[in-house]
């Protein structure tokens, strides 16, 4: 090299050797055709001057590696920095793919891409991502799950695909597009195909496209052919379905759901919701029954709601759900919630001769208890919050007030609520604390101004007709919305929303009030207690997402929440680490019962 022969270059090695530091260059010629020639210099290197030349290219150390397999040159060489980076696993990938068929003499692009394959994820078995099956349809859905296996953004997505094209046989590579498309986009049109076979659209490929949900570039047509037996051979894996839903969650946006929305009609009946065993496709239905209720509660009412009650993707508890599933159960629950006030409060109470009457009429009604159910019940009643009808002071004092009432002050020996429920309570005994109304916080900016002029054209007062939420006898001219009730003989006009009524004059007001038509008012908010007999350790993190992204020379800020869930002092220890092993985030501290630290730390 450098100008001199193979024998000249040896000398001059040799000579270099003596020398206990010793730089070589190599450099090839000015031409630009001209190639150094490196099997010579690692032969040198290697001080083999009597044997073979060394051979160190990729090809040459696998077939060492693995003597009785042709690899293809080609594929091994695109595919030879995968390979290295886990060439600890490669010998058990190869073992897979010669005990699937037998040790074949020649390789195929496609056994090469699943080598990788393996070898990334040792978990993995040949079957589950080979698909080699007959039947088209089969295939194809094999396939897909094998794209959906893995994150949009995951590097094996095009191995996957190079191993696929390869893998299916001959009669099903006239459907290899389907491995061709983003898998979310298959996913999304997998769940909406299915939609539409449980809608019976009578012809879903064009009714589909007219929907404009898909992008230009995804054929419907192409898809169509082998649409329906995909499906069913996804559905027949419980696993393959779960991705298929999960995916789809990532293509259907908000606003193709919007788009969605006009396949599903106004009357739908209990059979059709039963089929939408998709927690994304109920979600649609979930949420245009909803929006069309509170537009127009009248036209729309929610007896639907009584459909819900055996669907099965409901059926879990909600702290178990996620995504799509999670948002229906909550959608599912708040349709039923309201459609069980709106019953409660269409029910005519009768007339009883004494307390008793009404107390048992509603405890066998609307709770459904029989005398043998239901339990004996005391009616405690603590005037802890009565402030809050003139309250106008800071809220952080207002609420330590009443945290000082239920705990009280054992250092003053103030008894609280709380010691009084603890001499009172045995264990199994239930606690249902609420209050006997709500309110609602009045904006400045919400005021209706009720002038002094009109309430003398109507022959009142302000104090025994204006007040913050209603006003009796008349309505105010400047009042816009209201709810007229009638009250005994007096007409009540109750402010609805946030508009509330102030009296022409009056500077200083209140901070909350009550007595309108808001779910801050009626909607009164309860907490089920039991005693505990027990001590419970549990600590809570939250904040922190499972997986943090982060661009190189970005900054991220980090916030957690870690909370003590148990009744008794337990201590945690946070840490949060890269991949590299670089420490981002530490904490520890120790945590009484229901005590919250709140963290960040930028980085």
């Amino acid at each position: 090299m450098c100008g001199y022969g193979d024998l000249s270059f040896r000398l001059v090695y040799r000579k270099a050797r003596t020398n206990k530091r010793t730089l070589i260059v190599l450099a090839r010629s000015t031409d630009n055709q001209s190639k150094i020639d490196i099997s010579y210099v690692t032969d040198i290197l290697a001080a083999n001057e009597g044997g073979p030349p060394l051979d160190l290219s990729v090809l040459a150390v696998f077939r060492r590696l693995f003597p009785k397999i042709n690899f293809p040159a080609v594929e091994l060489r695109r595919f030879k920095d995968a390979l290295l980076e886990r060439l600890e696993d490669v010998p058990k990938a190869v073992d897979k793919i010669v005990d699937r068929w037998g040790r074949p003499d020649d390789w195929g692009r496609g056994q090469v891409a699943a080598l990788v394959l393996l070898a990334r994820h040792p978990d993995w078995a040949l079957a589950d991502i080979w698909p080699d099956e007959t039947d088209p349809a089969t295939a194809v859905a094999h396939g897909v799950r094998v794209l959906l296996s893995v994150p949009s953004e995951s590097s094996d997505l095009p191995i996957i695909r190079d191993m696929l094209q390869d893998a299916v046989r001959q009669d099903v590579r006239e459907h290899c597009h389907w491995f061709g498309l983003p898998p979310d986009w298959v996913a999304g049109y997998l769940l909406i195909r299915a939609l539409a076979d449980e809608l019976k659209l009578q012809n879903p490929a064009v009714q589909l496209a007219g929907l404009q949900v898909f992008p230009l570039e995804m054929s419907l047509d192409k898809l169509e052919a082998l649409s329906s037996p995909v499906i069913s051979a996804m559905k027949a894996n419980a696993k393959a379905w779960r991705l298929v839903e999960r995916r789809a969650e990532d293509f259907i946006t908000p606003k193709r759901s919007e788009k969605l929305a006009i396949l599903i009609p106004a009357d739908t009946t209990g059979k059709v919701i039963g089929a939408m065993a998709s927690p994304v496709m109920l979600f649609l239905y979930l949420q245009q029954r909803l929006l069309s209720f509170f537009a127009k509660p009248v036209q729309y009412g929610l007896n639907w709601t009584s459909e819900l009650a055996s669907h099965p993707v409901l059926k879990a508890d909600f702290g178990e759900m996620v995504g799509r599933r999670r948002q229906c159960l909550a959608a599912a629950r708040l349709a039923q919630g309201i459609s069980l006030i709106e019953s409660r409060l269409a029910t005519k109470i009768p007339t009883f001769p004494h307390a008793d009457g009404l107390l048992d009429w509603y405890v066998s009604s609307e709770l459904g208890f029989t005398d043998k159910g239901a339990r004996p019940v005391n009616v405690l009643i603590y005037p802890i919050s009565d402030e809050c009808h003139e309250y106008k002071g800071d809220l952080a004092a207002f609420n330590n007030k009443i945290r000082q009432d239920i705990l009280g002050d054992h250092s003053s020996g103030i008894r609280g609520i709380l010691d009084d429920l603890l001499l009172r309570l045995r264990p199994g005994d239930l606690v249902f604390a609420t209050s006997d109304h709500g309110f609602i916080e009045l904006y400045p900016d919400a005021a209706v101004i009720v002038s002094q002029a009109d309430v003398v054209a109507h022959k009142a007062t302000f104090a025994d007709a204006v007040f913050y939420r209603y006003a009796k006898r008349f309505k105010p001219s400047a009042m816009s919305a209201s709810l007229a009730v009638e009250a005994g003989s007096e007409p009540h006009y109750l402010c609805v929303g946030r508009q509330w009524l102030k009296r022409e004059g009056v500077g200083t007001t209140v901070r909350y009030s009550h007595g309108g038509l808001s779910l801050s008012e009626v909607v009164i908010p309860a907490v089920r207690l039991e005693r505990v007999t027990t001590k419970v350790a549990a600590i809570e993190l939250t904040g922190l997402p499972a997986v943090i992204s982060v661009d190189e020379d970005q900054d991220v800020e980090l916030a957690f929440g870690v909370r003590n869930k148990g009744n008794v002092e337990s201590s945690y220890e946070l840490m949060v680490r890269t991949n590299l092993g670089d420490e981002l985030l530490a904490s520890s501290d120790n945590l009484g019962p229901a005590a919250i630290r709140i963290g960040r730390r930028m980085t």
